[in-house]
């Protein structure tokens, strides 16, 4: 597996901005915020953010309401905490097989 780089920062730090010029200069990114946003909706991710935080969290198809999640985890730490649990680890994975698949 050749270098790994992690770009980490608050909101509007230039995290996207770092991305982009480092695709541009023809390096492989792996976007994690998008990743967990589309890892939200997978069936392993759902079920566990649906027994959570109910199933209202999700529409008729299975896709995240994320209004309605962020209104359960602003200003609840216990519930952002919750969702960090679930979510973070099935990023880690994600970006440890996406690596992998990159020699």
């Amino acid at each position: 597996m050749g270098n790994l780089i992690a770009i980490t920062g608050g909101i509007g730090s230039g995290k996207s901005i770092v991305a982009r010029l480092l695709t541009a200069m023809g390096h492989e990114v792996y976007d994690c915020d998008s990743r967990a946003r589309e890892l939200m909706n997978t069936p392993a991710v759902r079920e566990q953010l649906a027994a959570r935080f109910g199933p209202d969290v999700y529409d008729s198809d299975g896709h995240l309401i994320a209004s309605r999640l962020a209104a359960q985890v602003f200003d609840d730490e216990q519930a952002h905490a919750d969702v960090n649990a679930i979510v973070h680890p099935a990023v880690k994975h994600d970006v440890l097989r996406w690596a992998a698949g990159r020699d």
